[in-house]
């Protein structure tokens, strides 16, 4: 659909990570600045929309990512990347790959685990755990674009910074490169921890 005469056009261009009340608030004025006022008019009604629009983007950004992200330690470095209002830690895995990474989680108050593991690509199967201070507290074998929803796994309660490790291992034989990810990798807690989410950076044409 074309815009109409003298308003912008909201492209994404992509999407950032974003933490606080103050940045948020920052957006929102922007969004409802860059659609409302443009080629010198203002389009109030427009700019209040797209400003409504982008508060419950991130909202629902706060309430969907890790209440106490994991935080990137040692071992094999994921690839981080947005999409959606969630935050993905991806390792790619050729035939016979294993992936040992570790990460640093402080929630004295966390319940549970966050997020989910997907698989994508080749048909493939990968096994793997997740440890916390060296303590098992799942695992299983993901194949052919399975999901593992952790919202069930209790975790350690009141401790300080946790030390979280995920390995993974392929175990099939296909000659083929495979994805596995952890969506919003961390730990979820009573409420909804710090205020964090993740926005498109729209585009002017």
């Amino acid at each position: 659909m074309q815009a109409g005469p003298g308003v912008a056009e909201l492209v994404p261009a992509e999407l950032v990570y974003g933490e606080g009340l103050v940045l948020a608030g920052l957006i929102i004025v922007f969004v409802f600045v860059f659609v409302g006022y443009t080629a010198g008019e203002w389009f109030v009604g427009a700019g209040v929309v797209a400003a409504v629009i982008a508060g419950l983007f991130i909202y629902i950004g706060w309430r969907e990512l890790a209440d106490y992200p994991a935080t990137y330690r040692d071992g094999d470095r994921p690839d981080t990347s947005t999409s959606g209002t969630s935050l993905y830690s991806s390792w790619e895995l050729a035939r016979g790959a294993t992936v040992n990474t570790r990460f640093t989680v402080d929630a004295p108050d966390a319940q549970t685990l966050s997020g989910a593991l997907h698989q994508h690509g080749c048909s493939s199967k990968v096994d793997w755990q997740v440890y916390a201070d060296g303590t098992l507290l799942a695992s299983g074998t993901l194949a052919n674009r399975d999901d593992f929803e952790f919202k069930k796994v209790a975790v350690p309660a009141g401790k300080g910074p946790v030390v979280v490790r995920l390995s993974a291992t392929r175990t099939d034989s296909n000659d083929c490169t495979t994805e596995l990810s952890w969506e919003n990798p961390g730990f979820e807690g009573p409420g909804n921890g710090k205020f964090r989410f993740v926005f498109p950076v729209p585009d002017a044409d």
